[in-house]
């Protein structure tokens, strides 16, 4: 069922808004992006298919989503299918790690209820299936969180958590925000081990280090402070124009202001997660009774909601609100409420209450989560569009059966399936009037209103377009035109 509610009408468009009403640009958008130059390694040979090109962003960023993704597209072929699949998988293979952290505790049958919550929530079925990082950020971080509680049983499993918690970072940088839970528990399971005269009990202390050196190392070559610099004006600044990562620009009163942001607790609690801070504090609840009784925090729960406050801080401290970045405390949220709901039906149980309660309980909060999230996927469903698939058919007959250089504010949607070579132009991503001549583009997918790329390439060639061929205008998304121009000459 994980697989067909994501990959059934795989071509189709996503949603032209989220359940809470904000446009979702991003679910058409944000994954091609990430897609880039995976898509150009498959289809031409070559990460980098111009040298000129400086939108290498996502290959020094995100090393093991894009390698493995270039991989699977040379295998089955560089179009929005095999991506759409290669996420899917991706975003499985959390869902499988999801069970077993759950069943550690809570047994099969509330491990599948953890699975359920996540499996049916629309935003992690969108962005999965629109290949953005979250889900496959979110995988690595589940792994990441059952290999620490396992590490308490064996200190070997703490080497597990660093390799999949160095493959969370080098997915995407929010990965760090786990770094302080793998850190203690590795600290925890080295002294357990020495307590019990384990062989080798320092070597996951040893190889914590070895991987903090590697990582630090990585991050001060060139490609990688490029993209750390601009996330860190992006993220926490809002500022496209950053040239070195201050710490000093972070103000206090500006984060103190993110974290008592209402908006935020808003789309958590009403649209992400419905009522999910009331099963945090009665998950809260019954592991404060679980440390009374026995007089020690367990390793299932103190990851767990280490996990969770983590994942609530990433979400707090950043600038930006699209929904994307909430995704990262569903999977959190899906043990912690099947842990609530465990917990209540073990308190009415051995306590000769009525069971029902519990169950009701249960059902209410499956309820609520599918009057949300099913109801919007239904409608999805019922009315699918493929302006994305057409456009790209369109694009292709128009342009004929020939090379061809793309640029444009949505070159990246409207050209990623079909055989052309497409570059990004934006913020600082090959703006440089010599660099766009050099790019070697043959034809301007412009978006009408205009967009930045139009805006870019209007002011750095005031009068192409008195030198190009209008090949048809498309209606896309909303009131949004595409103008197909072939250029006659090249830009001088």
């Amino acid at each position: 069922m994980f697989l067909l509610l994501r990959l059934t009408r795989v071509e189709a468009d996503p949603p032209i808004a989220h359940p809470d009403g904000r446009q979702a640009y991003e679910l058409r958008v944000e994954g091609i992006a990430k897609a880039h130059e995976a898509r150009n390694a498959a289809a031409f040979g070559s990460f980098q298919t111009n040298p000129v090109d400086n939108y290498q962003f996502w290959r020094a960023q995100s090393p093991v989503w894009v390698y493995p993704l270039s991989w699977f597209m040379r295998l089955f072929g560089a179009g929005y299918a095999q991506l759409r699949t290669f996420s899917v998988l991706g975003s499985l293979l959390g869902l499988l790690g999801l069970l077993a952290f759950a069943r550690l505790r809570l047994g099969t049958s509330w491990a599948a209820l953890a699975g359920l919550i996540a499996l049916i929530n629309s935003y992690e079925i969108f962005f999965a299936r629109s290949a953005l990082l979250e889900p496959t950020v979110n995988s690595w971080m589940t792994l990441t969180a059952l290999c620490s509680v396992l590490a308490f049983r064996n200190h070997y499993w703490a080497i597990a958590a660093q390799v999949c918690l160095c493959a969370t970072i080098l997915t995407k940088q929010t990965g760090l925000v786990l770094v302080p839970l793998v850190l203690g528990v590795t600290v925890l399971s080295v002294v357990s081990a020495r307590r019990r005269g384990a062989a080798w009990s320092w070597a996951s202390l040893a190889s914590f280090v070895a991987a903090a050196g590697a990582l630090f190392a990585y991050s001060r070559t060139p490609a990688y402070m490029r993209a750390l610099t601009w996330n860190w004006g992006h993220m926490l600044l809002r500022k496209t124009q950053v040239k070195e990562v201050d710490v000093g620009d972070l103000r206090p009163e500006a984060l103190l202001q993110r974290f008592l942001d209402t908006e935020r607790l808003k789309i958590l609690t009403l649209y992400v997660f419905p009522g999910a801070f009331l099963f945090v504090m009665i998950a809260l609840v019954f592991a404060l009774l679980r440390i009374r009784a026995q007089r020690r925090l367990t390793p299932w729960d103190g990851v767990l909601f280490a996990w969770l406050a983590s994942a609530l801080g990433a979400v707090m401290v950043t600038e930006q609100l699209e929904r994307r970045f909430f995704l990262i405390v569903l999977p959190p949220l899906a043990l912690i409420t099947a842990s609530a709901l465990h917990d209540l039906y073990e308190l009415v149980k051995t306590r000769g209450r009525v069971v029902v309660l519990s169950y009701a309980a249960t059902v209410m909060v499956v309820g609520s989560l599918l009057l949300t999230h099913g109801k919007f996927y239904l409608k999805w469903y019922r009315e699918p569009t493929y302006v994305t698939r057409d456009t790209n058919a369109w694009v292709q007959e128009k342009i004929g059966n020939r090379k061809a250089v793309v640029v444009g504010f949505w070159a990246g949607p409207f050209v990623f399936d079909t055989p052309f070579v497409y570059y990004y132009v934006k913020e600082y991503f090959n703006t440089d009037r010599r660099a766009i001549k050099q790019l070697g583009v043959t034809h301007v997918l412009y978006r009408e209103p205009r967009g930045k790329t139009e805006g870019i390439l209007d002011k750095r060639f005031p009068n192409w377009k008195k030198k190009a061929r209008n090949l048809g205008t498309r209606r896309v998304w909303g009131k949004h035109r595409v103008v197909l121009y072939e250029l006659t000459e090249p830009w001088g």
